[in-house]
């Protein structure tokens, strides 16, 4: 374009990143809820207050996540168990599609609208 000056190519590859579907048939047989399903994954991957520890008059979250290790490994977030209605230990993989993926390394928006490269 004419007049254009210091022009900058936003160009950012893609990064791996885990993409998990509930298969909401499978846990229906085994008679869990998504909602567990999704608060397993978000408390693992994301990092989640599970407990609290009382000091004199404050009050500290205990969070947990599992190791870089095991949220960047499908096979191993298979490998973590729920517990279906009846109490057995079901595994992740059971009710649930775990595969690495490509995606966007970064979401912009303008006004108010998303977009990436």
């Amino acid at each position: 374009m004419p007049g254009t000056t210091d022009i900058l190519v936003d160009d950012r590859p893609p990064l791996g990143q885990v993409a998990i579907t509930v298969d909401r048939e499978a846990a229906a047989r085994y008679g869990i809820n998504v909602a567990d399903i999704t608060d397993l994954i978000q408390t693992g991957i994301g990092g989640g207050a599970v407990s609290q520890v009382f000091i004199s008059d404050r009050r500290y979250d205990v969070t947990v996540r599992f190791e870089e290790r095991v949220r960047n490994d499908p096979e191993a977030l298979g490998h973590l168990v729920l517990t279906s209605t009846s109490g057995a230990l079901i595994p992740l993989s059971e009710v649930a599609r775990i595969k690495l993926q490509l995606g966007e390394s970064t979401i912009n928006r303008d006004m108010n609208r998303r977009y990436s490269w």
